[in-house]
């Protein structure tokens, strides 16, 4: 390491965590502690309070099927809807699709993140780059990913690729808004710090700006991740040729409600899964600056 690049390193450091000595003539006012109301509940008691709400909304689901005799077709009960996943499983139809779908959606994600977070912290700390792109992210972030569907198709047909790019064009926009706004909000001592000590452009963003926006790049991990879901579910449904989605497709055509179900139940347990782990990873890039 340079001595320029260890200096800033130190100074930043101290800026962003060493507080102003308080004066002499002004005592330091006591912190009040703030009461929400809320109760905080640990892993665990949430581990049981949710599998508790999901028995419980399954006993009623299948008392209501059984008891009012429900038509199979429109709401099926939870042991039909089990039964035709097992069906799926044995037949070996269900976990490949499952890992294919998995595994699109891991790899997709990947690459929308190593394009988000450089692109966004570059665009951020570049103003000429952000009066000229920020606009057009926002925009295809606002668009309904539907549109960009037929245009994806046109391009790469129906194959895996197409279901990388919807992927991407629905993860990137809005993980790289979030990003940019995070940049920001870096406080300009820390940028007068690091020319200070000699930095260049190169080291104040990796030294002083990736850093300070680790909090906003969590946050837009999340927003990646939940905007990706939606994009895997819908590159499925329009390039259906293998995946969860060719199977809940597959399904509606043969009017296996059942088996629809199971499927989006398999897609909801997939996705909070994602979202919970994007979640976590937020929590641990804003503990720091706690």
């Amino acid at each position: 390491m340079t001595d320029v690049t260890r200096n800033v390193a130190t100074a930043a450091a101290a800026t962003q965590t060493e507080p102003p000595p308080p004066s002499a003539q002004t005592p330091k006012p006591k912190r009040k502690a703030v009461v929400t109301g809320r109760k905080d509940f640990t892993g665990r008691q949430r581990v049981v309070i949710g599998t508790v709400s999901v028995i419980t909304l399954f006993a009623v689901w299948e008392f209501v099927t059984r008891t009012f005799d429900i038509p199979v077709l429109f709401l099926p009960s939870i042991s039909q809807i089990g039964g035709a996943l097992a069906g799926s499983y044995e037949a070996g139809v269900l976990l490949p699709n499952a890992l294919i779908s998995i595994n699109l959606f891991f790899w997709s994600m990947l690459l929308s993140l190593a394009i988000a977070i450089p692109l966004g912290i570059v665009i951020g700390a570049v103003d000429v780059l952000n009066r000229t792109f920020t606009t057009w992210l926002w925009a295809i972030y606002t668009s309904p990913r539907i549109v960009f569907i037929p245009l994806v198709l046109l391009w790469a047909g129906i194959s895996t690729t197409a279901k990388v790019i919807i992927i991407i064009i629905s993860a990137v926009p809005p993980a790289t808004v979030v990003i940019i706004e995070g940049v920001k909000t870096v406080e300009g001592s820390l940028l007068r710090v690091a020319r200070s000590f000699g930095a260049s452009r190169q080291q104040a963003l990796r030294l002083v700006v990736l850093p300070a926006t680790l909090p906003y790049i969590g946050t837009g991990v999340r927003m990646g991740v939940s905007r990706g879901l939606v994009g895997l579910f819908g590159a499925e449904l329009f390039t259906a040729h293998n995946g969860l989605g060719y199977l809940l497709l597959d399904a509606s055509k043969r009017y296996q409600t059942p088996l629809v179900f199971g499927i989006l139940g398999v897609y909801l347990l997939f996705c909070m899964t994602a979202i919970a782990g994007s979640s976590s990873l937020e929590k641990r890039l804003s503990r720091w600056r706690e």
